[in-house]
């Protein structure tokens, strides 16, 4: 019960004397702080999010927009004619190979 107590009194002691020697010494920690700070705050809230209000636009303004982005867009081929053409082909060589290695040898 001795030990408990005492081992008590000085956690606390420690403690204190962090505690004071953090507050004496805080002038060398200022600028890392607050570069530290305003890392944050720039992460947390970027320049720039707040100029333009988010405001959904309305069906008018909506169809307006799919009418340009439509208008403004070629007509897609359709999907056989979209695939590309590699100007090489494939040749089977038959350096090494025999004739019985291909057929097993057991069935």
């Amino acid at each position: 019960m001795y030990r408990l107590r005492t081992q008590k009194i000085i956690l606390g002691i420690f403690i204190t004397l962090a505690a004071v020697g953090l507050l004496l010494n805080l002038q060398h920690y200022y600028i890392p702080l607050i570069i530290v700070a305003v890392v944050f705050l720039l992460y947390k809230f970027p320049p720039g999010t707040r100029r333009r209000p988010k405001v959904k636009p309305s069906r008018k303004t909506q169809a307006k927009i799919k009418a340009a982005r439509t208008a403004g867009m070629k007509a897609e081929p359709s999907q056989s004619s979209r695939k590309k053409r590699y100007p090489f082909q494939v040749i089977e060589g038959s350096k090494g190979k025999s004739d019985d290695e291909d057929m097993p040898k057991y069935h």
